[in-house]
């Protein structure tokens, strides 16, 4: 919104119709401003909050469970989205976009994993 704000509405629209637009220069200078500002707050509201004031609970101290998690999650969404793009490609739905993902999972998971794989997976996280 601030890019399109800064580079298109005041930079080019208003510069080429600049006599008919000329009174919105301030206004929209104005809200860019405001844009800036919130963007701001909102980034230090988060470092604050989120970052200086985080308490750490057991779980997150548990590395080794995280990255087993990681990895849990990391095969189930493979799994289900070469179970996904197989499906888009067998209906032609964005077929050389599905060639391509498909291929993409499928090298990246060492095997072809199936729809089987994506329930088993799931059932096995729960």
């Amino acid at each position: 919104m601030v890019d399109i704000l800064k580079v298109e509405v005041l930079g080019e629209q208003l510069s080429r119709k600049s006599e008919s637009l000329a009174g919105l220069r301030p206004s929209l200078e104005r809200i860019l401003a405001d844009i800036h500002e919130r963007l701001t707050f909102r980034a230090r509201t988060y470092i604050r909050d989120e970052i200086a004031n985080y308490i750490p609970i057991n779980e997150d101290l548990n590395y080794p469970a995280k990255l087993e998690h990681s990895a849990d999650v990391v095969s189930e969404t493979a799994a289900w989205l070469t179970y996904f793009w197989r499906r888009a490609k067998v209906y032609g739905v964005e077929d050389d976009i599905a060639e391509e993902r498909l291929g993409f999972w499928i090298s990246h998971s060492g095997q072809t994993p199936t729809s089987h794989d994506a329930v088993d997976e799931k059932r096995r996280k729960d």
